[in-house]
């Protein structure tokens, strides 16, 4: 099934179908004849206090040949940036190449894939066009430059789509920064997790392994981590995700915790766009008036949640005493309690950290739509301790 992502964002931006700006344009430019996404790498200090160097896109478009420029040029001499018109005021970074001009329209441009696109001038911005399969989002910044975000026009409402909605919730940082934004920051320390979360955001948002970066914590209490074992991880976690090397942080050891689930710490990954994180947002909350009609579409949200936030209790006996779903947020708890309602789980407690689930037949029902999927080593323990429960039922 085929949504409309408009229908389901609710944003005062700017929406458009057709094109999107670019940046501010003035008529002495000429109309880039190609474009070009470039990669390049900048060092930047991060929350650690270290330095870390990140891969960063900058958009190029060709403009004018080598010889027009040249001629322009006041005694041969090569001037630091690029310019036409003696009124249009901003200049730009430019690059020959082939005998052509290429200047640096955006310093750090969203992903957007060139191919087909064509360029326009309004009379004040320089558009691109989206394609039939896209609409854009875009806004006015208060220093004046463009901000946009290219967005599938359709979203497939599969199996796939609701578990990264539920990993979303269970593992995605909400908090929005003092100046209004946020980058898509998800932890987890399952691979299984991690790799599923990439490759839904880039099979539905498009969005390259090589935008996102990432860093690692370690909890280290009673062991000896070294610069070795660092390397170990860092190329562990690189090879499983493929985010290069470079857009990794410094690895955070955490020496008053210990960690028995995950030999390679918890990896935090992050993507920087806040326009997409807003959306992102307006997203994951309106898409649960869809998720709670449809039996099958809370399965699969429950289970992306449980990925993240689930876990089980036992008995002495190490019989299976009941399953839970961690949360704080009382909303969230709420919209849990909702979604195992409409796959008939009849014993649901609420308390403050958490919600739980007991009874064997509620347990039966978690098994059949395998609520613990992605947790290999806690999808094991929850069978064990339930075939231990049900043999003590078929005892009585």
């Amino acid at each position: 099934m085929l949504v409309k992502i408009k229908d389901i964002i609710k944003t005062e931006h700017n929406l458009e179908t057709k094109s999107v700006p670019l940046r501010i344009w003035t008529i002495d430019w000429p109309l880039p004849k190609k474009i070009k996404l470039e990669n390049y790498t900048v060092n930047l200090n991060t929350s650690h206090k270290t330095n870390v160097n990140l891969n960063r896109y900058a958009l190029w478009g060709e403009v004018e040949n080598a010889d027009d420029f040249r001629k322009r040029v006041y005694k041969d001499k090569k001037p630091a940036q690029w310019g036409k018109g003696k009124k249009s005021g901003r200049r730009f970074d430019y690059n020959i190449l082939n005998n052509k001009i290429w200047i640096k329209i955006l310093s750090k441009s969203p992903h957007i894939n060139t191919d087909k696109r064509e360029l326009f001038f309004d009379g004040r911005y320089l558009r691109i066009s989206i394609h039939p399969t896209e609409i854009a989002l875009w806004y006015l910044s208060g220093e004046g430059q463009v901000r946009f975000v290219i967005l599938p026009k359709f979203i497939d409402l599969n199996e796939e789509f609701f578990e990264l909605i539920g990993f979303l919730d269970g593992e995605m940082c909400t908090k929005i920064n003092l100046k209004g934004g946020s980058p898509v920051k998800i932890s987890n320390s399952e691979p299984t997790i991690i790799m599923q979360i990439l490759n839904q955001f880039k099979q539905i948002f498009h969005i390259p392994l090589d935008f996102w970066t990432a860093s690692i914590t370690i909890n280290n209490k009673n062991s000896n981590f070294n610069e070795e074992d660092n390397k170990k991880i860092r190329h562990f976690w690189s090879k499983i995700t493929n985010i290069p090397l470079s857009n990794f942080s410094k690895t955070t050891v955490q020496n008053k915790y210990k960690s028995n689930f995950s030999q390679y710490g918890i990896i935090q990954i992050r993507y920087s766009d806040t326009l997409f994180f807003s959306t992102l947002l307006q997203i994951m909350k309106n898409i649960r008036q869809i998720i709670i009609k449809n039996k099958e579409y809370c399965e699969a949200y429950l289970r992306g949640v449980a990925a993240g936030e689930g876990g089980i209790g036992k008995t002495t006996e190490n019989k299976l005493r009941i399953v839970h779903i961690g949360s704080m947020d009382e909303e969230n708890k709420t919209f849990y309690s909702q979604c195992l309602e409409k796959i008939r789980i009849t014993s649901i407690q609420r308390y403050k950290l958490r919600i739980e689930i007991c009874g064997l037949t509620n347990f039966l029902v978690l098994k059949k739509l395998d609520i613990f999927k992605y947790i290999p080593y806690r999808k094991e323990k929850f069978l064990n301790a339930l075939n231990k429960l049900e043999k003590t039922y078929k005892k009585r």
